[in-house]
């Protein structure tokens, strides 16, 4: 394979680690726009978005009308040392998550961003190990945009981009399923793409406490979702719907709304058994 700090890295990849479907390889069901990443049995790219090393990576969307709320994609975690090698993402990791309109001309408007968010892991930001590409370890990403941000339309463009500096990790964008094979990375300058880069926007989820499972009733098939839940564990929650993805918030475990989901909620969540969402 190809290996080129700040720019592309190809490789023939794998399977998938012997499961099919491959777990948080799709797009959540709620997309209202949806680019997965390419299956690693593919030969596949990843590109350089990480300000460490000043480049910044750029995908667009189409036809999105309702305000997204959360953005998921996929990426490599590597370091450089004359060669690439894995990287546990460290505690903390800032991510940077901007949408611009286009310029006109089928290019980002990078001067003028509608909506910019800085994530944080462990905060509104979740990391999940999900195959292995070559070698490479493969990861989930899921960041929750506070507030919610009015994308242009018909045309607009996301960049995603790694800000923490004490690091020694580096983020590469992974590629998405064939789109319009158009995407950009600025090095500067902006550099045109054959490729597409994965990524999923979904809208904002009406809470329903106490619905864990995703299925408009509370009852006792929400007690294991519930329980998985415990302790504010969004990962754990959410793998108890592989190899699917959740369809409801996070926060329907939040069953006395104090923003937390621990020992507290369990009266108010035994107290709703047997009723309905609205």
């Amino acid at each position: 394979c190809e290996v080129v700090l700040g720019g592309l890295y190809m490789g023939d990849g794998t399977t998938c680690a012997g499961v099919e479907p491959c777990p948080q390889r799709y797009c959540p069901e709620d997309s209202i726009y949806s680019q997965p990443a390419l299956l690693c049995d593919f030969a596949w790219t990843a590109v350089t978005s990480d300000a460490n090393h000043g480049y910044l990576a750029f995908d667009n969307y189409f036809d999105v009308e309702e305000e997204v709320c959360d953005v998921h994609w996929w990426g490599l975690v590597l370091y450089w040392n004359d060669g690439w090698y894995n990287c546990e993402p460290p505690p903390g990791w800032e991510i940077e998550i901007k949408f611009y309109p286009d310029t006109g001309l089928g290019e980002p408007d990078t001067l003028n961003p509608v909506c910019s968010y800085l994530v944080v892991e462990s905060e509104d930001l979740i990391i999940t190990p999900v195959d292995d590409c070559d070698g490479n370890t493969l990861y989930y990403f899921e960041a929750d945009l506070e507030p919610c941000c009015t994308v242009p339309h018909p045309l607009g463009w996301l960049s995603i981009q790694s800000v923490s500096s004490e690091y020694e990790c580096t983020f590469l964008w992974f590629e998405g399923m064939p789109g319009d094979h158009i995407s950009y990375q600025d090095q500067p300058p902006l550099v045109l793409n054959t490729f597409d880069l994965s990524f999923c926007l979904t809208p904002e989820v009406p809470v329903c406490p106490g619905d864990s499972n995703c299925d408009l009733v509370i009852n006792w098939r929400d007690i294991d979702y519930f329980v998985a839940a415990q302790n504010d564990n969004q990962a754990a929650w959410e793998a108890m719907f592989l190899p699917g993805t959740p369809t409801c918030s996070f926060w329907n475990n939040d069953c006395n709304g104090d923003g937390t989901v621990n020992w507290r909620d369990i009266d108010p969540f035994v107290a709703l058994m047997n009723t309905t969402c609205p």
